[in-house]
């Protein structure tokens, strides 16, 4: 079943999910229709994404068990995302965290029954019953996707969640960066000059290099601390991680504005 290199992200998601779940029970229906942290989406829109993260994450877990293709957005995302990012007819706040809980009990209980060499199996692409484009992801990729979601969002919420965990830091930081122009394309406009440069240096864990050659390929390594690159990023492993993931890191650090901006550029987050 679980392999002990899962077993813990698992331990931790459900954990956040119980909080974030709980948090949100204790909040009136005007407070969660307030803004969140996250711009556009109000404390509704963030759980009303989540509930239908959780639903989907356990469809993709099964339909890859299975060896069967499989998306996110069986409809396409213009189409159905919206739909997703809100109640539905008559439906309660209260109704939708109750709904979030379950769902992600039921999630938590296919990832239970996962064999170890399962984890590593790749998702197949419902579009067109192919890999993934790029690079293909894992059930395994699944999770940690679902362990950002309840990390950072409950952290968007603005409702008193705990910052993002120890953690969730490690092991997600370290993939995020391999993910870097393999998932998606980096943005590069016609005029950039290559090979582009950036050290993502951290004040408290593995520093990493992330370069963009000649042919527009994307490579990243773990790096020393005082490596040399065009652009400099230096930080926590969570303000690093901050900036892959589109957030404002807790501590600015005005000398790194123009490398954040141009990282942000060539590799948008999420």
């Amino acid at each position: 079943m679980t392999p002990d290199r899962f077993a813990a992200n698992l331990d931790a998601i459900q954990r956040r999910t119980d909080e974030l779940t709980s948090a949100a029970g204790a909040r009136s229906d005007d407070d969660l229709a307030l803004p969140s942290a996250l711009e556009g989406w109000s404390r509704l829109t963030i759980l009303c994404h989540l509930r239908y993260g959780a639903t989907m994450t356990a469809r993709m877990t099964r339909a890859t068990v299975n060896r069967q293709p499989t998306a996110f957005y069986p409809e396409g995302r213009e189409l159905q995302r919206p739909q997703t990012l809100r109640p539905a007819p008559g439906e309660s706040a209260r109704q939708v965290i109750a709904s979030l809980a379950e769902q992600s009990g039921q999630l938590a209980y296919v990832w239970a029954g996962i064999w170890e060499d399962e984890w590593d199996r790749p998702v197949l692409d419902g579009n067109d019953g192919v890999r993934l484009p790029r690079m293909a992801l894992t059930i395994g990729d699944l999770a940690l996707l679902r362990f950002t979601e309840v990390e950072v969002h409950g952290t968007d919420l603005g409702i008193g969640l705990c910052d993002w965990s120890t953690e969730f830091v490690e092991v997600t930081l370290p993939r995020r960066v391999a993910w870097l122009g393999r998932r998606t394309a980096p943005h590069l406009s016609a005029a950039v000059d290559l090979p582009m440069t950036w050290l993502l240096a951290s004040t408290d864990g593995p520093s990493y290099s992330v370069r963009i050659g000649q042919e527009g390929e994307t490579t990243t390594e773990i790096a020393p601390f005082a490596a040399t690159a065009q652009h400099r990023i230096e930080g926590s492993s969570r303000e690093l991680l901050a900036t892959i993931l589109g957030r404002r890191a807790a501590r600015d650090r005005d000398a790194d504005d123009a490398a954040i901006s141009s990282f942000r550029q060539t590799f948008p987050g999420p």
